[in-house]
């Protein structure tokens, strides 16, 4: 005789399944002590289908939480158990015969299904598919919170489609073929049955409901328990439930079976049980037999006498699973402490009728080892493949190809050798090498594979690289949050700045551009431009730059900006592809192959030109509303527009100005009297104000004139041209000097650049060997300048040049301030008021470095020109053939052995003098002048140089007119464009959009909300402390945008609901919480008559936030970024201080008593329920009877007792 105690199997409160004791003790024998041997020996079935028990086992893959879920196989003569870990392990047969074990899931195993393929594990968030001998073939994770599965079946009418229940508030409809989601319905089930055109759900509230297979749409509800349900089961017509009942608020077992039949939906008599039931199946060889486990009992539904009671040895511990074998010869129970007990009727049991056999391992291949010097072996000892089966390392020809060894770089002996005849070189062979002989130095093994080489130069060399490379320079490491295309407004505070200055984020590939986009924004004559632009262009570079740099002009202090609705637009252009501007944004895509000195330089050429191209072209421009203007601001004299640019092939040569003159001028230029001030703003010359209407020329135009030159003497061809960038050429003469070569000398052999090619000749009348050169024939007011650093001569180059400036070059200076000097003071005696130079020590130091600070550019009759530095201070040169500049920005790329990434630096007046600032991304630092024209290029390289004149501002007084106004509600060609270049392809029908009656004013509410949808997928690491960082965020697009009247005898009527058109791959239309469904946002599908371009929605808010009004919204953060005080956010009116933020459907559930977002979100309803939830705000602050804070935790106390859920939804 032994004592146990004997559990039983509840479910409390709707909560998860938990087990608790029955708090008794039985004594009693286990009845098979007493048949076994009979049982082995004399029977083959036990009298009236008894079962005893076979067998008591540990499972071997046993934990803490013990086995929690068992299953039989019904392919092949298997039975499976899964624990708390989320390790499988399968027995063969009823010896129970250990088959596989493996790991299958990082959680708890809640149910098992089986198909031919292999066995599918169900987990609390996850399935896995594998084969019986444990291969993944399937593997899907949910994303949706609080997933809590319990169960799944087969649907009967949908092929290879899985249906998923549990607690959680949805079921799921998985197809095993798309290995994706199929259907999404809003309910929960904690059992579900199938049978061959039904599926039977029981959910936690008692009720157990018929479905449609196909839709999931409910067919039938019967009410078993009035608490709660533990399990149910059907054969045939007849359903079978165990629950709980509710008794003054708790909940009791209840003693009996509820029956129902099916053909009549209507409930039998109840059936009484000695057990407290909590697992029901049905015996398939019995049709009347009913498995109740709560002690262990068999009812016979039909007659109500032939009830067996069957008791468990446990040893205190908790049943958790149960499972019949399809033959109904076996039963199998599982407890927490990981035994394993199975019951059999039969002395030889089977689990499944004509069971599949199985596939066992192969047998072991015992060869007899081969000593490595063993010569006496024969070949024919080792084993080969069988004849006709070819080898693994075998590849197809789909998945090979063919690949050649990476050609060495030329040694630079052979390239210091080296002359060059046109564009071939030749090289004595310095190195003795033989005729193809090459010789490849393969790296170390340890480092091939991973491995650490501590004696590896390399190492310590890349070491080395980073740690000197100061901290505001490294790249930005930084989490970023989902990105939406509406455009956000920037700020950074500098630490270092007394005001505000703006960086922008760089979370995509192609936000290389930002470094330009800065430098561009601080040219203000260029800003100012295109702040006054606007044009009906569904993707217009231009536009975009004038929304960004209204943002960057606001500086509001709670968040940053980026650049993506550029980039989106940048990313259309046909132009920018065929440059190989645009870089590929997948995941998987190697940052350290994009050469961002290269593309840097490129998208420099391209922008200028197509920013342009745009502002010329009136036909779509939307002009600003004339405004009266004081007299000295209306003065305008347009420029000859300039022609087409130089083509790069055609460059300048040698002219007839000789040498001697050119350095003659060069050393008499800086002592010439060109300090002459102008007596005020209004006596600058008419041709120093230009019209800024007709593009950017008056900006970045360089007119020059090209000259092909045949050696016979005569000039075949002169062409007028222009350019926007100079490109900086270093000739091989002048990279193999070993003299100092100042930069001033590199500037102007660029500037009047000379070429040798074949050309035709009409005096000769064939082609000859010509010079292509040109001349300037004007100087633009900013002078844009690439490095060209693009081999490691050039580097070597910009290296010793810097090493030259000894203290030779430090006496030349000092003798040329004394010389300066010398000029200030005769200057002074004639005009003590226009004195160019402003001399101090940080100057000075600062004119030692090899990249001027200043310089002065004259154009000589000819048309060459000659550049000298130049200390000069708030001064504007007379004379028309000479400008001064300053060096205003220069963008740099930062460069490590693995990646690089570009900053920009700006030189920007602060008060009397003028400050460099490092953008860094969003990071500002105030840094010192030689900081920023001092350069290491074996990290640090110059990429793009901008001068600028001295007073551009004071020349170029551009006032900036906001274009943006009520027309672009009620004019078509600005909300809506349709013209031939606006790319739209929307039908005229959907172009239609009524405009409002009224637009709101100053301070009057907006109520506004947003639907988005999902570009592409987010870019994640996961920290060593478990931390998620996201690296590369996911790109949202606003796919509609709603705007409510929150004011006003319109008051709750929409100003405007547009949808967004795109036509970008769009990988999750979020149909649940956006309502988008596929085809909705295609002009060439959709029916929804509100159809819009992203431009029309983005002027409609821009026209909002310009006039004052105020937005209404909930999480308005989320959906667009605004000013703080034009924004009302509900979210923040009901949240108590660092408490968790609560959901617009709670909110409105509690003070609204409405229900929303029952099935998807709809963007009018969710800003309509905000409007509402504002004015119920301010009714309970402006009564001085209600204590809001105590609402407020009167709210969070609901919550938590509801766990934020609405009840009955």
């Amino acid at each position: 005789m032994k004592r146990c105690h004997i559990y039983t199997l509840a479910l409390v409160n709707c909560s998860p399944i938990r087990f608790r004791p029955i708090k008794r003790t039985i004594t009693f024998q286990l009845t098979h002590l007493k048949i076994r041997p009979f049982f082995r020996k004399h029977m083959k079935m036990f009298p009236d289908g008894h079962f005893v028990l076979l067998n008591s086992i540990v499972d071997s893959a046993g934990s803490s939480g013990g086995v929690t879920a068992v299953a039989f196989d019904s392919v092949e003569e298997l039975l499976w158990t899964g624990n708390a870990e989320g390790h499988v392990t399968s027995y063969h047969g009823s010896a129970l015969t250990k088959y596989t074990s493996f790991q299958m899931l990082d959680d708890e195993v809640r149910a098992f299904w089986f198909s031919d393929a292999g066995v599918l594990a169900l987990g609390r968030n996850a399935l896995k598919l594998c084969s019986r001998q444990g291969m993944p073939i399937l593997s899907y994770n949910f994303l949706f919170e609080d997933m809590q599965f319990e169960c799944l079946v087969l649907n009967p009418l949908l092929q290879n489609v899985l249906v998923l229940g549990g607690f959680q508030p949805t079921v799921i409809m998985f197809g095993l073929e798309v290995a994706e989601i199929v259907v999404l319905v809003e309910s929960d089930c904690v059992v579900m049955k199938s049978t061959e055109k039904m599926l039977i759900t029981g959910h936690s509230n008692g009720n157990i409901c018929l479905r449609n297979p196909l839709n999931f749409s409910l067919l039938q509800e019967l009410n078993a328990h009035s608490g709660s349900l533990s399990d149910f089961v059907i054969r045939g017509s007849h359903l079978v439930t165990c629950g709980f009942s509710q008794r003054d608020e708790d909940y009791s077992c209840d003693p009996f079976l509820v029956l129902h039949d099916l053909r009549t939906v209507s409930a039998i008599a109840p059936v009484n049980v000695l057990v407290q039931p909590s697992f029901l199946r049905f015996i398939p060889s019995d049709t009347d037999s009913v498995l109740v486990f709560g002690e262990f009992q068999i009812v016979n539904i039909g007659s109500v006498s032939d009830d067996y009671i069957y008791k468990i040895e446990t040893q205190g511990t908790h049943c958790t699973a149960v499972d019949v074998s399809p033959s109904g010869q076996v039963i199998a129970l599982a407890d927490e402490s990981g035994c394993l007990h199975v019951f059999v009727n039969r002395a030889e049991p089977i689990f499944v009728e004509n069971a599949r056999p199985l596939l066992m391992p192969d047998p072991m291949d015992i060869s007899i080892p081969i000593g490595f010097d063993d010569v006496d072996t024969p070949l024919s000892a080792v084993p080969l493949p069988m004849t006709g089966v070819s080898s693994l390392s075998e590849w197809p020809a789909e998945f090979s190809k063919r690949t050649f060894r990476r050609q060495l770089p030329i040694p630079q002996e052979v390239l210091k050798a080296m002359k060059t005849t046109e564009f071939v070189g030749y090289a004595p062979n310095v190195l003795g090498m033989r005729r193809n002989q090459v010789s490849y130095h393969l790296k170390p093994p340890s480092t091939e594979h991973g491995g650490s080489d501590l004696t590896n130069e390399n190492s310590f060399s890349r070491d080395e690289n980073v740690q000197k490379i100061p901290e505001h320079y490294r790249k930005c490491r930084k989490e970023y949050k989902n990105y939406h295309h509406i455009p956000a407004m920037a700020n950074v505070r500098s630490p270092d700045l007394g005001n505000m200055m703006m960086g922008l984020e760089a979370p995509l590939r192609n936000s290389y551009v930002n470094s330009m986009l800065l430098a561009l924004y601080w040219v203000v004559p260029l800003r100012n431009t295109l702040l006054s632009h606007l044009c009906s262009r569904q993707f217009c570079l231009s536009c975009e730059l004038s929304f960004l740099f209204s943002m960057l002009n606001r500086n509001p202090v709670d968040f940053s900006c980026n650049s993506n609705n550029f980039i989106r637009s940048f990313r259309t252009l046909p132009e920018a592809f065929a440059l190989g501007l645009v870089l590929n944004d997948k995941v998987d895509m190697p940052k350290e192959n994009d050469d961002y000195k290269s593309l840097i330089q490129n998208f420099c050429r391209f922008i200028l030109r197509h920013i342009n191209s745009e502002l010329k072209d009136e036909r779509l421009l939307v002009k600003p509303k004339p405004k009266i203007q004081p007299d000295h601001l209306a003065i305008q004299v347009k420029v000859a527009t300039p022609n087409s640019e130089l083509s790069a092939s055609v460059e300048a040569i040698e002219t007839t100005t000789p040498k001697a003159e050119i350095d003659s001028t060069r050393q008499h230029f800086i002592a010439k009297d060109e300090c002459q001030h102008e007596s005020s703003a209004l006596a600058t010359s008419s041709s120093d104000i230009t019209d800024t209407t007709g593009g950017i020329d008056f900006l970045f135009t360089m007119s020059l004139e090209n000259i092909t030159r045949c050696r016979c003497g005569v000039e075949s061809a002169h062409h007028p041209g222009s350019s926007f960038v100079c490109t900086l050429s270093y000739p091989s003469h002048v990279l193999e000097s070993t003299e100092a070569v100042t930069f001033e000398t590199i500037l102007e052999n660029s500037l009047c650049l000379e070429q040798n090619t074949h050309a035709w000749c009409q005096k000769c009348l064939k082609f000859e060997v010509a010079k292509h050169y040109k001349r300037i024939q004007s100087l633009p007011d900013v002078l844009c300048i690439n490095c060209n650093i693009d081999s490691d001569k050039v580097k070597q180059f910009w290296i010793a040049q810097q090493t030259y400036l000894n203290p030779e070059t430090v006496e030349v200076d000092v003798a040329e301030k004394e010389f300066a000097e010398f000029l200030c003071s005769s200057n002074r005696e004639t005009d003590p008021v226009n004195v160019d130079f402003v001399l101090d020590e940080e100057s000075m130091d600062v004119e030692n470095t090899w990249l001027p600070l200043h310089m002065t550019v004259r154009r000589l009759q000819d048309g060459r020109v000659v550049v000298a530095r130049k200390r000069i201070a708030n001064s504007s040169s007379p004379e028309p053939e000479a400008k001064d500049y300053i060096l205003s920005s220069v963008i740099t790329c930062i460069e490590t052995n693995n990646s690089g990434h570009l900053v920009t630096c700006v030189n920007l007046p602060c008060n009397t003098d003028r400050q460099w600032f490092l953008i860094n991304e969003t990071h500002v630092k105030q840094i010192s002048h030689k900081d920023a024209i001092k350069f290491d290029v074996n990290w640090k390289t110059p990429c793009v140089l901008f001068y600028s004149r001295l007073d551009l501002e004071k020349r170029h007084r551009v006032e900036v007119q906001n274009p943006i106004d009520e027309r672009v509600f009620f004019q078509e060609n600005v909300a809506t464009p349709v013209s031939s270049g606006s790319s739209m392809g929307c039908s005229s029908q959907m172009n239609q959009i009524e405009p409002p009656r009224y637009l709101p004013k100053r301070g009057d509410l907006v109520a506004m909300d947003a639907e988005f949808v999902t570009l592409n997928l987010e870019e994640a690491e996961v920290r060593s402390d478990g931390r998620k960082l996201t690296l590369k965020p996911s790109l949202l697009l606003a796919a509609r945008v709603t705007c409510i009247y929150g004011s006003g005898p319109l008051k709750g009527t929409p100003i405007f609901d547009n949808y967004i058109i795109t036509r970008e791959h769009i990988s999750d239309y979020q149909t649940k919480f956006s309502g988008i469904k596929p085809g909705d946002l295609d002009p060439t599908t959709s029916n929804k008559n509100t159809l819009v371009a992203m431009k029309t929605v983005y002027l409609k808010l821009r026209y909002f936030v310009d006039n004052g009004i105020k937005f209404v919204g909930h999480g308005l953060q989320n959906d667009f970024k605004v000013p703080p005080e034009q924004t009302v956010d509900t979210v923040e009116l009901f949240r108590l201080p660092r408490r968790r933020l609560i959901s617009l459907r709670f909110l409105a559930w509690f003070f609204l008593n409405i229900r929303i977002q029952s099935n998807t979100h709809d963007s009018a309803e969710d800003a309509h329920s905000a409007l509402v939830l504002y004015e119920r705000y301010k009714e309970m602050t402006e009564n001085k009877q209600n204590n809001f804070h105590n609402i407020l935790n009167n709210l969070y106390l609901r919550g938590q007792q509801l766990h934020w859920t609405i009840p009955n939804s």
